[in-house]
């Protein structure tokens, strides 16, 4: 699914900071791998929502999903200083820090999306998933991951990782599925949903992951 309309809109306000063919590329694959798995997938959990994405990288599917469903990212988390310039000029209303750290206050929001985010927290993804949810109330938890076949196989585009702080270069400290929903069950959110992408393969593949908190309000 590619709407190229919109990107050239998108270009158009971010063209002394991208050459087009790379923010073409990159636009289009992130939309391709996310829109119809994850956003059109949820569709009923996202419209006329807020969340928070960890992870934001260019903001892309964000500026598209504010316009197609009314989902506002009120605020954005990315380490890479230029994907978050390119973000600040997609999305002029949503607060962007380079780490969870940064955030000095509890937000209250409905949705956290947390795509192809667990590698990057290495073998403290516990740490970090739990520091993310002191700081972030939210209803639902989207996320995206996979067991590796291969977890010594190299990070790819490394420059461009949604979050990768802890200077990793593979997937060989990378948790398990199992373990990561076994981890946020025990920890009051429920698994709602799950989107497998590739239904023909015996391992978590990428797939997609819908939780609920329990007793959680949306604003």
């Amino acid at each position: 699914m590619t709407d190229k309309k919109f990107l050239v809109k998108c270009y158009s306000k971010i063209k002394n900071l991208i050459k087009f063919n790379e923010f073409l590329n990159d636009a289009n694959e992130s939309i391709d791998r996310h829109w119809e798995t994850t956003y059109m997938f949820n569709k009923d959990i996202l419209e006329n929502k807020k969340c928070i994405d960890v992870g934001i990288w260019y903001g892309v599917c964000n500026a598209y999903a504010l316009e197609k469903l009314n989902l506002q990212t009120t605020h954005g988390i990315d380490p890479n200083k230029d994907s978050l310039d390119i973000c600040s000029k997609l999305l002029t209303d949503t607060k962007l820090y380079s780490t969870i750290d940064d955030v000095n206050e509890t937000i209250d929001t409905d949705i956290i999306f947390m795509l192809g985010l667990i590698p990057f927290f290495g073998d403290k993804w516990k740490e970090h998933l739990n520091n993310i949810f002191q700081k972030i109330n939210a209803k639902y938890l989207i996320m995206r991951h996979q067991t590796y076949t291969d977890p010594t196989a190299k990070f790819t585009n490394i420059d461009k990782k949604e979050y990768n702080i802890l200077g990793l270069t593979d997937y060989s400290q990378t948790a398990n599925v199992d373990d990561v929903v076994w981890f946020l069950q025990e920890n009051q959110w429920r698994l709602i949903k799950t989107n497998k992408l590739n239904p023909n393969s015996n391992t978590d593949s990428g797939n997609v992951y819908t939780f609920e908190k329990y007793g959680q309000k949306t604003l």
